[in-house]
């Protein structure tokens, strides 16, 4: 894998559907997807868990048990990746 792009996400139910709309219209092929959800107290893991059934990319969802800010979720996601490039 060339790239990683890391989303952090906290009660973001309303936008799940057009992110995911968005990442599947880009066309760059050599990437994995990985979603920290900061404890979402909404639908925002259900809704997340849906898209990546029928994401065609590779893909990890990790569900944090607190909220541990957008930082300190990126950086945990730092933390994971293995690619040459990441993306916030």
């Amino acid at each position: 894998m060339k790239l990683s792009i890391n989303l952090v996400v906290y009660n973001g139910a309303k936008y799940v559907h057009s992110l995911f709309a968005s990442l599947k219209k880009q066309t760059f092929e050599d990437w994995k997807l990985f979603v920290l959800d900061n404890n979402s107290q909404d639908q925002t893991k259900e809704l997340i868990k849906k898209e990546l059934d029928n994401f065609d990319i590779q893909s990890k969802l990790i569900e944090n048990k607190e909220n541990i800010g957008f930082a300190g979720g990126h950086n945990q996601l730092f933390g994971q990746t293995e690619t040459e490039y990441f993306l916030i």
